[in-house]
């Protein structure tokens, strides 16, 4: 989890020096080790080329770190994609 403001932390990605997207969540204060994504976004001549994915995988790895053990993301259902993306990283729709 890289640049931080209170609950808040971002995990961006940089291509050259170009920030192509980024991963907002929030901690969660009631139960620690959970994390909450609020929002994902990917410039649009980066989608569909894997960013996501590797920010998540980022946002996992670096969770690991701080013992999160739970992650939670907050998905529009009226975005295909989003959801295929969750999908295939194995978060359980509810």
């Amino acid at each position: 989890l890289d640049h931080h403001d209170g609950d808040d932390q971002v995990v961006i990605a940089k291509l050259k020096n170009d920030t192509v997207g980024f991963i907002l969540v929030k901690m969660n204060p009631f139960f620690k080790g959970e994390i909450y994504v609020e929002y994902i976004a990917i410039s649009p001549k980066f989608q569909g080329k894997n960013i996501a994915s590797k920010l998540y995988k980022a946002l996992i790895k670096k969770g690991a770190e701080k013992k999160v053990h739970k992650i939670k993301a907050l998905i529009n259902l009226d975005n295909p994609n989003s959801i295929k993306l969750h999908s295939k990283l194995n978060f359980e729709l509810s």
